[in-house]
């Protein structure tokens, strides 16, 4: 429901701050993968991501959210896909830092 969502919703944007990234893509998917990496529950990992990234996709292509959420269960090749290069990203940028 909607105090469901909205303590979601401040869960992941503390991690905007806690990881120093912004509200873009490559924001959005590095907090993804972070959130995902607290679980080994793939269908877990699928609703994150789908809330994650599905929803941000939607508003970044037409400038909104959608009023109506749908969940997306990405396949496991994906997630793990996601998962990957979001962890070589991570070690670039520590290293850069």
């Amino acid at each position: 429901g909607k105090d469901v969502n909205l303590i979601y919703r401040c869960i992941h944007e503390r991690h905007h701050v806690k990881l120093d990234v912004d509200f873009g893509w490559e924001g959005e998917c590095a907090i993804a993968a972070h959130i995902m990496s607290f679980t080994d529950n793939l269908l877990f990992k699928q609703l994150l991501f789908s809330e994650g990234l599905g929803q941000v996709a939607v508003r970044l292509h037409t400038g909104e959210f959608p009023d109506y959420q749908k969940v997306v269960l990405f396949d496991e090749e994906v997630i793990h896909c996601m998962e990957k290069t979001m962890k070589n990203v991570r070690n670039i940028r520590c290293q850069n830092h």
